[in-house]
Protein backbone atom coordinates (compact mmCIF):
# COMPACT_ATOMS: atom_id res chain seq x y z
CA UNK A 1 0.00 0.00 0.00
CA UNK A 2 2.11 3.13 -1.26
CA UNK A 3 1.44 6.72 -2.89
CA UNK A 4 4.13 7.61 -5.26
CA UNK A 5 5.10 10.50 -7.14
CA UNK A 6 6.31 10.74 -10.87
CA UNK A 7 9.39 9.34 -9.71
CA UNK A 8 8.22 6.67 -7.45
CA UNK A 9 9.14 9.18 -4.24
CA UNK A 10 7.39 8.38 -1.38
CA UNK A 11 8.39 10.49 1.71
CA UNK A 12 10.51 13.51 2.79
CA UNK A 13 12.65 14.46 5.80
CA UNK A 14 9.80 11.26 7.32
CA UNK A 15 6.61 12.94 6.31
CA UNK A 16 4.63 12.96 3.62
CA UNK A 17 5.23 15.30 1.03
CA UNK A 18 1.79 16.17 0.31
CA UNK A 19 -1.56 16.26 1.38
CA UNK A 20 -4.62 13.91 0.14
CA UNK A 21 -7.57 13.37 2.76
CA UNK A 22 -9.01 11.02 -0.31
CA UNK A 23 -5.80 8.80 -0.07
CA UNK A 24 -5.93 8.77 3.47
CA UNK A 25 -9.27 7.45 3.73
CA UNK A 26 -8.35 4.86 0.38
CA UNK A 27 -5.20 3.35 2.83
CA UNK A 28 -8.26 3.34 5.79
CA UNK A 29 -10.84 1.47 3.73
CA UNK A 30 -8.62 -0.52 2.47
CA UNK A 31 -6.36 -1.69 5.44
CA UNK A 32 -9.37 -2.45 7.56
CA UNK A 33 -11.55 -3.99 4.78
CA UNK A 34 -13.73 -6.58 5.66
CA UNK A 35 -12.49 -9.18 7.18
CA UNK A 36 -14.62 -12.57 8.01
CA UNK A 37 -15.92 -12.59 11.47
CA UNK A 38 -13.14 -12.62 14.39
CA UNK A 39 -10.53 -11.60 12.22
CA UNK A 40 -8.52 -8.56 11.82
CA UNK A 41 -5.91 -7.37 8.96
CA UNK A 42 -2.53 -6.66 9.95
CA UNK A 43 -0.50 -3.50 8.76
CA UNK A 44 3.82 -3.99 8.63
CA UNK A 45 5.65 -0.94 8.68
CA UNK A 46 9.39 -0.04 9.54
CA UNK A 47 10.15 2.22 12.43
CA UNK A 48 10.34 5.55 10.86
CA UNK A 49 7.38 4.76 9.40
CA UNK A 50 5.66 4.00 12.95
CA UNK A 51 7.54 7.32 14.12
CA UNK A 52 6.29 9.65 11.44
CA UNK A 53 2.39 8.86 12.66
CA UNK A 54 1.04 11.15 14.91
CA UNK A 55 1.20 9.79 18.29
CA UNK A 56 -2.69 10.22 18.56
CA UNK A 57 -3.41 7.85 15.66
CA UNK A 58 -0.86 5.21 16.82
CA UNK A 59 -1.68 2.58 16.51
CA UNK A 60 -3.70 2.34 14.02
CA UNK A 61 -7.27 1.32 15.21
CA UNK A 62 -8.60 -2.41 13.73
CA UNK A 63 -5.64 -3.61 12.51
CA UNK A 64 -2.91 -5.66 14.13
CA UNK A 65 0.07 -2.88 13.91
CA UNK A 66 3.64 -4.67 13.28
CA UNK A 67 6.74 -2.97 13.41
CA UNK A 68 9.96 -3.68 11.55
CA UNK A 69 13.47 -2.60 13.74
CA UNK A 70 16.49 -4.20 14.40
CA UNK A 71 17.08 -1.70 17.33
CA UNK A 72 15.21 -2.32 20.47
CA UNK A 73 11.81 -0.26 20.81
CA UNK A 74 11.35 0.14 24.86
CA UNK A 75 7.73 2.85 24.16
CA UNK A 76 5.99 0.15 22.04
CA UNK A 77 2.45 -0.45 23.12
CA UNK A 78 1.62 -4.30 24.56
CA UNK A 79 -0.66 -4.73 21.58
CA UNK A 80 2.31 -3.93 18.75
CA UNK A 81 3.99 -6.68 17.45
CA UNK A 82 8.09 -6.19 16.51
CA UNK A 83 10.25 -8.09 14.48
CA UNK A 84 13.77 -7.28 13.41
CA UNK A 85 13.31 -9.50 9.45
CA UNK A 86 10.73 -9.18 7.56
CA UNK A 87 10.46 -12.73 6.86
CA UNK A 88 10.16 -13.20 10.21
CA UNK A 89 6.93 -10.81 10.53
CA UNK A 90 4.93 -12.24 7.37
CA UNK A 91 5.68 -15.73 8.26
CA UNK A 92 4.34 -15.26 11.80
CA UNK A 93 1.45 -13.05 10.71
CA UNK A 94 0.55 -15.48 7.77
CA UNK A 95 0.37 -18.21 10.66
CA UNK A 96 -1.69 -16.60 12.86
CA UNK A 97 -5.21 -17.37 12.51
CA UNK A 98 -6.60 -14.24 13.60
CA UNK A 99 -5.01 -12.30 10.64
CA UNK A 100 -6.82 -12.51 7.36
CA UNK A 101 -4.68 -10.05 4.71
CA UNK A 102 -1.21 -8.36 5.55
CA UNK A 103 -0.09 -4.68 4.32
CA UNK A 104 3.20 -3.45 3.71
CA UNK A 105 2.74 0.57 4.45
CA UNK A 106 6.23 2.07 4.30
CA UNK A 107 9.01 3.17 4.29
CA UNK A 108 11.22 2.26 1.56
CA UNK A 109 13.43 -0.62 2.66
CA UNK A 110 10.53 -2.57 3.80
CA UNK A 111 9.19 -1.92 0.45
CA UNK A 112 12.23 -3.31 -1.45
CA UNK A 113 12.31 -6.08 0.43
CA UNK A 114 8.68 -7.21 1.06
CA UNK A 115 8.12 -6.45 -3.20
CA UNK A 116 10.93 -8.97 -3.41
CA UNK A 117 8.68 -11.71 -1.63
CA UNK A 118 7.23 -14.32 -3.37
CA UNK A 119 4.16 -13.56 -0.56
CA UNK A 120 3.71 -10.48 -2.15
CA UNK A 121 0.62 -10.93 -4.36
CA UNK A 122 -0.40 -6.92 -4.96
CA UNK A 123 0.47 -3.67 -4.79
CA UNK A 124 -2.49 -0.67 -3.85
CA UNK A 125 -0.53 2.79 -5.43
CA UNK A 126 -1.88 6.30 -4.82
CA UNK A 127 -0.18 7.42 -8.30
CA UNK A 128 0.43 11.54 -7.87
CA UNK A 129 1.48 13.14 -10.77
CA UNK A 130 3.81 15.53 -10.00
CA UNK A 131 7.33 15.54 -8.51
CA UNK A 132 7.65 15.82 -5.12
CA UNK A 133 11.87 16.09 -4.79
CA UNK A 134 11.11 13.00 -2.37
CA UNK A 135 14.42 11.58 -0.05
CA UNK A 136 12.59 8.16 0.08
CA UNK A 137 11.39 5.83 -2.87
CA UNK A 138 9.51 3.02 -3.83
CA UNK A 139 11.04 0.22 -5.92
CA UNK A 140 10.58 0.10 -9.31
CA UNK A 141 7.58 -2.30 -9.80
CA UNK A 142 8.99 -5.78 -11.19
CA UNK A 143 7.25 -6.77 -14.48
CA UNK A 144 5.59 -9.72 -13.19
CA UNK A 145 3.01 -7.13 -11.39
CA UNK A 146 0.58 -5.86 -14.02
CA UNK A 147 -1.72 -2.87 -13.38
CA UNK A 148 -5.03 -4.53 -12.98
CA UNK A 149 -7.39 -1.71 -12.18
CA UNK A 150 -6.96 2.10 -12.32
CA UNK A 151 -9.29 4.68 -10.87
CA UNK A 152 -9.44 7.77 -13.62
CA UNK A 153 -7.64 10.64 -12.42
CA UNK A 154 -8.73 12.34 -10.02
CA UNK A 155 -8.12 16.32 -8.16
CA UNK A 156 -7.15 17.56 -4.94
CA UNK A 157 -5.41 19.66 -3.01
CA UNK A 158 -3.97 20.83 -6.37
CA UNK A 159 -3.06 17.39 -7.31
CA UNK A 160 -3.81 15.12 -10.06
CA UNK A 161 -3.85 11.18 -8.84
CA UNK A 162 -5.26 7.79 -9.69
CA UNK A 163 -5.62 4.94 -7.85
CA UNK A 164 -4.44 1.67 -9.20
CA UNK A 165 -3.69 -1.95 -8.19
CA UNK A 166 -1.38 -3.65 -9.72
CA UNK A 167 -1.62 -7.80 -9.58
CA UNK A 168 1.10 -10.17 -9.88
CA UNK A 169 1.11 -12.88 -12.66
CA UNK A 170 1.72 -15.77 -11.33
CA UNK A 171 4.68 -18.85 -13.97
CA UNK A 172 2.91 -21.64 -15.37
CA UNK A 173 5.48 -23.94 -13.97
Amino acid sequence: MVATDLKNGIGKKNSLPWRLPSDLKFFQKTTIGTPPEKKINAIVMGRKTWESLPPFLRPLKNRKNTILSRKELSDLPDNISKFSKIETAIETLSNDPDIHQIFIIGGGQIYKEAIQSPECIGIYRTHIQTEANCDTFFPDIPSEFKLETETPLQEENNLTFSMQYFKKERSNE
